[in-house]
């Protein structure tokens, strides 16, 4: 009697099998698993808009940004959604009316709009000149936790991403509230996000500092020249090409090829400086390659000086991450901790900006999949922090972190 039932649960099994592999279908519950804020990123989140403030529209299930490819004017000009271009034509004013909120697109001036004045689901999203009618205005309903709702305040239909798409170029429709992830947004002001000027390079108190050009494998001896000394121009470790800097490291641990403060600009963590640039990574070494610093320049003698910079950005394992030192600067070892940032992928564009004062440093990465914006405070209890706070100085380039590749960064800006 058993091995009759067990045949039986058997042939139940394969006819349900067999019905799975005939009857496939999308399940959009599956589909939908994707949780909000997925990239490794922290601090610089979602928020409700504030009357006549600017943000990016972020959908939480693609990920992309509502915009345009490029700068677009037009009326009528679809609404799509595309990967992160820090572009105007990317950016939202929200404008409060008393119920509902109008979406004028930065660039254009134009307000995000329901097509043809149609109540059906899947009629697309476009811009056209704002007029005041119900389908121009938008009535947010969520949280910044789970994500907001924009409902059309003429149809009650949601704004979403059509057809589940993480695609640039991905359409954008009016539909029946689901309670979907592609019918939720993430707002995030941009004012957040590190503005910097392409091709704007203000080098005057920096040099480079290299020890990729010596023979030794083991040598970290570094040579500085002014960053205008025609003696490098066109070497194999920093040369300019087509307007924009590179700097080159040897593949060998330790090497480095570095913008660096000059000396004499060193300044404690009181002091208001603002660095920031845009670059990109390729060949990225096994063990990582870092590509900023808050260094220290103390030295009292070869035996009591600090050893170590205070915060390290370095590309690691598919993200932007910081490390900074917990322990005395001047001790042989050191302890830290990580603030774990964005996914990148090399030869991507990617923006770091490192502001001092208030005694702390505060370090936003931005990449085409996150955000960090992290406070770091050093612990000045430890011993010999009298010593050497006044000597801060900030680097930025590529110092390898591994055997197997020689890492080059390219600067599209560099301001400080």
């Amino acid at each position: 009697m058993k091995r009759n039932k067990l045949f039986s649960r058997s042939l139940l099994i394969l006819f349900l099998s067999s019905n799975l592999f005939t009857n496939c279908t999308v399940d959009e519950n599956n589909l939908d698993k994707k949780n909000l804020n997925t990239s490794n990123s922290s601090a610089i989140t979602s928020e409700e808009p504030s009357d006549n403030t600017t943000y990016y529209i972020k959908n939480v299930y693609s990920e992309k940004y509502l915009g345009f490819e490029t700068n677009n004017s037009d009326k009528g000009a679809e609404v799509q959604q595309w990967s992160y271009n820090g572009e105007k034509n990317q950016q939202w004013v929200f404008k409060f009316n008393g119920y509902s909120y109008r979406i004028i697109n930065a660039y254009s001036g134009k307000a995000m709009e329901v097509s043809n004045y149609s109540t059906n689901n899947g009629a697309l999203i476009q811009q056209w000149d704002y007029i005041g009618h119900d389908f121009q205005n938008f009535v947010l309903e969520g949280s910044a936790s789970e994500g907001y709702k924009m409902k059309v305040a003429a149809t009650n239909k949601l704004v979403e991403v059509a057809d589940w798409s993480t695609e640039d170029g991905g359409k954008i429709h009016q539909w029946r509230d689901r309670n979907k992830k592609t019918q939720k947004w993430e707002f995030i002001k941009v004012e957040n996000f590190i503005d910097t000027n392409d091709d704007t390079y203000n080098l005057s108190d920096f040099q480079i500092e290299s020890s990729s050009h010596l023979e030794s494998t083991t040598s970290k001896t570094t040579t500085t020249w002014d960053n205008d000394d025609d003696e490098i121009l066109g070497t194999e470790w920093y040369f300019i090409t087509n307007g924009d800097y590179y700097l080159k490291s040897a593949e060998y641990d330790g090497k480095r090829t570095e913008f660096k403060e000059k000396s004499g600009n060193e300044s404690s963590l009181s002091t208001t400086k603002v660095f920031k640039y845009e670059a990109s990574i390729d060949n990225i070494p096994e063990n990582g390659v870092t590509i900023a610093q808050v260094h220290n320049r103390f030295k009292d003698s070869d035996d009591y000086k600090t050893q170590r910079p205070y915060l390290r950005v370095y590309v690691e394992e598919g993200a932007i991450n910081v490390k900074e030192t917990t322990n005395n600067l001047t001790e042989d070892s050191g302890t830290y901790y990580t603030a774990h940032g964005p996914e990148y992928t090399k030869n991507s564009k990617f923006k770091v900006q490192i502001t001092t004062g208030n005694e702390k440093v505060n370090v936003k990465i931005e990449t085409t999949s996150g955000t960090l914006d992290e406070d770091f405070t050093p612990n000045t209890d430890v011993d010999s922090w009298d010593d050497y706070q006044d000597y801060f100085y900030l680097k930025a380039g590529v110092y390898t972190e591994g055997y197997d590749t020689k890492p080059v960064i390219r600067f599209y800006s560099l301001e400080k």
